[in-house]
């Protein structure tokens, strides 16, 4: 592949080759492969600034002004503090320097081309893909059962034209809205208003005021700023969540589930969710449904499916096994045993898939409830990045809840090295506040971009999971 046949555009035939690169992608790994090619350049060609030739410091800390006769024969590649080399060897030591930087560009350059080799075949394979989905979705009801479409589904559903948005509404929506929640999302609309009026409101005898006549409304309305702040925590690295209409729709949203909490139809199903725990979600359901509405009847109708609902519900699960036999012992409910059920066929499969791993729990006391409830309840929003959730979702609306066991199956076999800490450090990467850990500042860090869990590319992980599948099932 020349490096012209990657650009068309004569007005800019002008540009290098990774120039045009950056100019006609935006995908963030072609740009931090380019930034690295750029920078191994720049080491290639260094040169001794006048500054830095002024001084330097020997192993005492004590100034060293290097003389005239040592100025000419000084290199970048060795210390100033050092004895300078005969120009024969400096020639060869400067030769092999610059052959490894342009050692490391080819690299670079040759990974980056079968990277983008790459994504042009999936970028075909979904193109084509599109074209079968648009023939299925004319015959939705029988066509979705076929075997040949279930390879579709795992090979992801294209985001083309509202396909995504569309397929997602037929599984998790239907066709049809409730009332009530539409009636909610207005509700929360006019909250919203609400509080912004008593922000706005200086004087404390306004807001008394405020206070007296939306008595009703006020932990709503103190919701607001505080949902506000944590739902730009969700995706920092994705502006459409910072601000504007995508940001204040997911307020809407977070603040209409709340109300329907307070309602008599909802209130023992969700009373006991804290809105805080699903933001992320709200967030993924509404960048691909594209509607408030939809997302908030996707939300509702996912939170209430078995699984998720009852270990959501589930407040104080044991921490340790031990902890865990002696509540069973006294305590024995429905859906505790379920969630016994559940946990059981998990540890089955992860005694297979991770042998080590499931050893080192049961030797550190580790309850996997505790992993089950902190990733599934949130569908994995709080571990992975957006791409890697597109695909998982795609999944999931067919598979059923059954397929986030063997997602996080895949997920604790991919970062295995991670957990053989203590259960405190395995909770740092596969807790509710993994994220906030895993970007955490302290005073000596400067935080350069947001980081979520490795799981390498949406496609591998992808494939590992359904390697799992394959292998256990």
């Amino acid at each position: 592949m020349s490096e012209l046949s990657l650009m068309d555009d004569e007005e800019s035939s002008s540009m290098s080759f990774e120039g045009k690169l950056l100019n006609r992608n935006k995908d963030p790994h072609l740009d931090e492969s380019l930034q690295r090619i750029s920078m191994l350049k720049s080491l290639s060609r260094l040169s001794l600034s006048d500054s830095s030739l002024e001084s330097v410091s020997d192993k005492n800390n004590k100034k060293v002004h290097p003389s005239k006769e040592k100025y000419d024969c000084l290199s970048v590649t060795r210390q100033l503090n050092l004895p300078p080399k005969d120009h024969a060897e400096l020639a060869k030591h400067q030769q092999d320097y610059e052959n490894l930087m342009q050692t490391q560009i080819n690299k670079e350059k040759e990974k980056m081309k079968k990277y983008y080799e790459k994504q042009e075949t999936l970028k075909h394979r979904n193109d084509y893909d599109y074209k079968i989905w648009k023939m299925i979705c004319e015959k939705y009801d029988f066509l979705i059962c076929l075997p040949s479409t279930r390879e579709l589904w795992w090979r992801g559903i294209p985001r083309k034209q509202g396909l995504r948005a569309s397929i997602w509404r037929r599984q998790l929506v239907g066709k049809k809205i409730k009332i009530d929640l539409t009636k909610f999302l207005k509700e929360a609309h006019i909250i919203i208003d609400k509080a912004c009026d008593y922000k706005t409101t200086t004087s404390q005898l306004g807001q008394k005021k405020f206070e007296k006549e939306n008595a009703d409304r006020m932990h709503e309305i103190r919701h607001v700023e505080d949902y506000s702040k944590q739902i730009q925590k969700c995706f920092p690295d994705m502006i459409m969540f910072q601000l504007g209409s995508t940001f204040e729709s997911v307020l809407s949203i977070a603040i209409a589930f709340d109300i329907a909490k307070t309602k008599e139809i909802y209130r023992l199903q969700l009373s006991v969710i804290e809105t805080n725990r699903i933001l992320r979600l709200i967030c993924l359901l509404l960048k691909n449904l594209e509607s408030e509405e939809l997302a908030f009847h996707s939300l509702i109708d996912i939170l209430l499916k078995k699984l998720p609902h009852t270990l959501l519900t589930m407040v104080d699960i044991p921490k340790s096994l031990k902890m865990e036999l002696e509540e069973e012992s006294n305590i024995r409910s429905e859906e505790m045993t379920y969630l016994k059920d559940i946990k059981n066929q998990f540890d089955r499969f992860l005694l297979t898939t991770s042998p080590n791993i499931y050893n080192h729990f049961v030797q550190h006391d580790m309850n996997t409830l505790i992993i089950l409830q902190s990733t599934i309840t949130t569908m994995f929003t709080n571990l992975l990045n957006m791409e890697v959730l597109e695909r998982i979702f795609d999944i999931y609306i067919f598979e059923g809840d059954s397929f986030l066991l063997r997602c996080l199956l895949a997920l604790i076999k991919k970062i295995s090295y991670k957990l053989f800490g203590s259960a405190e450090e395995t909770f740092h990467y596969l807790g509710d506040s993994s994220l906030d850990d895993l970007n955490s500042i302290d005073g000596k860090n400067i935080l350069t971009g947001y980081e979520y869990l490795d799981v390498g590319e949406a496609e591998d992980f992808i494939r590992d999971v359904r390697k799992i599948l394959r292998k256990n099932i």
